[in-house]
């Protein structure tokens, strides 16, 4: 990451922590309607080296995520190391993770840096980290879907949360066709640009030509469109790249039964708990880093509508977001840490 766009991350950085602030009073908010005793009960019943376990699935999602990302560029034979692509990955996470998705994205910094320390072009590396994520829509969905019909069967939901649920199932199905239509068409993203930069030709013309900025988006979607398609439509490579994104999602449903495991609740719905982790990932789309107090909200609204005790419910929401949340945020840090390291090595 140049000098520039370093500075440009710390300032974005130092923004995040009113929204943090924010997170927290919702935080509170909630354990004061819940009880605190309650929580401070729960907390005491955790068996911990159950929850030691949980942290370790959570490591093992993340390498599975990495092997389904390494398959995708093989099968456009891009070789870059393993042991590079790692905290490039890592570098992505952190920032879906911990810095508002409204703000920044991780897969655009993904790219970029996969392009540059892995050396490969910016469109090839667009079109693994795009595929990377189209992979994953499928099995979402499925486990969206199954995971919704189980919580609706149990009847407990009141008619406001049956109306989030649905409204927030909706809109996430709605994205991931659209996003899988992109990367399956990419000329209508094309399109796309295209319309943008015609409303937006007064603001571009005053620091490059139209044309050389239509052109320069013709042959980079272009060159993008090849690259999703030949990835896409390996179908050897894209089967192998979904089995490991169910697992990947799997895994993240096993995470959370551990910590209802060390609560002592092993009874708990995988439906409620599917449908938890798919639909957590909405409420990232909030100006709050992780979605920090809105997701823990979200979790109690299901955990409950599951049979879970409300103080039950949060502490397994905050239990959980301790790892998937602050653990995640810190190991993938260390992620981003390296590869802007190494990019600053090798700009200079």
């Amino acid at each position: 990451m140049s000098g520039c766009e370093m500075s440009n991350f710390e300032f974005s950085f130092k923004k995040i922590v009113p929204f943090l602030l924010v997170g927290f009073v919702i935080i509170f908010a909630l354990a004061a309607a819940v009880g605190t005793e309650d929580i401070i009960e729960g907390l005491s019943q955790v068996d911990k080296s159950t929850y030691a376990l949980a942290f370790l699935v959570q490591v093992g999602a993340i390498v599975v995520w990495l092997s389904k990302w390494k398959i995708l560029t093989m099968s456009i034979s891009i070789n870059v190391r393993t042991r590079r692509m790692f905290p490039i990955l890592l570098s992505g996470i952190f920032v879906n993770t911990a810095v508002p998705s409204a703000k920044v994205g991780g897969e655009p910094l993904r790219a970029y840096m996969f392009s540059k320390l892995g050396n490969v072009s910016m469109e090839k590396s667009l079109a693994t980290v795009m595929a990377d994520r189209a992979v994953d829509g499928i099995p979402l969905i499925a486990i969206l879907f199954s995971s919704l019909i189980s919580v609706i069967l149990m009847g407990n939901l009141p008619l406001y949360g049956l109306v989030l649920l649905l409204s927030a199932t909706a809109f996430m199905i709605v994205v991931v066709i659209a996003f899988l239509y992109v990367c399956l068409r990419p000329s209508s993203a094309m399109g796309l640009s295209f319309w943008l930069i015609r409303r937006l030709r007064r603001i571009i013309s005053k620091f490059r030509p139209v044309k050389y900025v239509e052109r320069r988006v013709e042959e980079f979607m272009g060159d993008f469109g090849r690259g999703a398609r030949a990835i896409l439509g390996n179908k050897r490579y894209v089967s192998s790249a979904l089995g490991l994104s169910t697992c990947y999602w799997l895994l993240a449903v096993f995470r959370m039964w551990l910590v209802f495991f060390a609560l002592g609740y092993p009874d708990i719905s995988l439906g409620a708990i599917g449908l938890a982790v798919t639909l957590g990932l909405v409420l990232h789309v909030v100006p709050i880093p992780g979605g920090l107090g809105v997701v823990e909200s979200l979790y109690v609204l299901i955990f409950k509508a599951a049979g879970v005790s409300p103080g039950i419910a949060l502490t397994a929401a905050l239990l959980d977001r301790g790892i998937s949340f602050w653990f995640t945020s810190l190991f993938s840090g260390a992620g981003i840490t390296w590869s802007s390291l190494e990019l600053s090595r090798s700009e200079s």
